[in-house]
């Protein structure tokens, strides 16, 4: 594992290095450091012959629209090179002959196919890399809602579909409208009386998606949940069910760990409801799911517990091995203003 994460490092500086090798011999301008490359690791195969690489510059970087930061709409232009590299050989390809805006990179689990989203004309497009034939395909999506800007990309385990995150109807317009309240308006108005400041409304704009399943093959689209704000979507290794902790603003926060509730819940995709796995509440459980996704771990209060989706309650691990200290032992300080020599 070590010989290959320095051949993997080895690779990344040869590919991104290139342009600042060839202006050592000169002056270090600002446009040699806006030039600069930096490589960075997107996905890789799960038996580690592949890499999907992003490449990028400062310089992709500099036709962000600081005026329009905080517009749920707005998706900051990023340019971006995909390099492909066969980790045995060495052997390097790219993706793309020009930079491009792109995200959500990801392997198939069979290794042989590169999900990802580009932006074609304002708007996200599914596309499908085969690593055998090296075309690439996209993937039309028989649905009039976009893909949205935050989406995950996660293969389901036989790989015939993606799943995915769309803009419900109309959600463009009203983001829109929201944000321009709020920035073009004579006056703005944020009144800590109301459940949310207005900011905080046109925020939880972003979060508004639908989950889906869109099947690779064909595009078609099936929405697994109605509106929400969707996060830690994960298939179960059966595929037969998926995970996702339900994220649930209630108000705007002023101190932390307040102002949200958070549900961890489990949906099986035979159209059944889902169903609860942590109740809803302002503490947040972050869970660590095992390979099958039908358990996991999570930390609370110095301890370790572990909960199968098969029952009704978490089993502490770290109990037995914790001790009682005496409140004598480091909760108190004596101290004396006389020193000693």
């Amino acid at each position: 594992m070590f010989k290959r994460s320095v051949f993997i490092t080895l690779i990344l500086v040869s590919a991104a290095g290139n342009s600042v090798i060839a202006q050592q011999d000169g002056l270090f301008t600002p446009n040699t450091a806006l030039d600069v490359m930096s490589g960075s690791v997107a996905d890789v195969t799960s038996d580690g012959q592949w890499l999907a690489v992003t490449v990028q510059s400062r310089r992709d970087r500099t036709d962000v629209d600081h005026m329009r930061f905080g517009d749920p709409t707005y998706v900051s232009p990023a340019s971006t090179r995909v390099l492909l590299i066969e980790t045995t050989s060495g052997d390097q390809e790219w993706l793309f002959g020009d930079p491009v805006q792109v995200r959500g990179l990801t392997w198939s689990p069979d290794d042989t196919q590169l999900g990802y989203f580009l932006m074609v004309g304002g708007q996200y497009q599914l596309r499908v890399y085969d690593i055998e034939s090296g075309n690439t395909r996209s993937v039309s999506l028989s649905t009039a809602k976009e893909i949205s800007s935050n989406s995950p990309l996660i293969w389901a385990p036989d790989g015939s579909s993606v799943l995915l995150s769309l803009r419900p109807e109309a959600w463009a317009e009203e983001a829109q409208q929201a944000f321009a309240v709020m920035t073009s308006g004579p006056v703005v108005v944020q009144d800590s009386r109301n459940d949310f400041l207005a900011w905080d409304r046109v925020r939880n704009l972003a979060n508004r998606q639908v989950a889906a399943l869109v099947n690779v093959s064909s595009g078609s689209v099936e929405e697994i949940l109605p509106e929400a704000d969707v996060q830690g979507l994960r298939f179960g290794e059966s595929g037969d069910f998926v995970t996702y902790t339900a994220v649930k603003p209630q108000k705007t926060a002023y101190e932390r760990n307040e102002g949200t509730e958070y549900e961890i819940l489990k949906l099986v995709l035979d159209g059944s409801a889902p169903e609860s796995i942590v109740a809803a509440s302002e503490r947040r459980t972050n869970p660590n799911w095992n390979k099958a996704g039908d358990a996991f771990v999570y930390s609370e209060e110095g301890n370790v517990f572990l909960r199968k989706l098969e029952e009704d309650s978490a089993t502490n691990l770290t109990e037995q091995h914790r001790g009682s200290v005496s409140e004598d032992d480091s909760t108190k300080m004596s101290f004396s203003p006389n020193s000693h020599s």
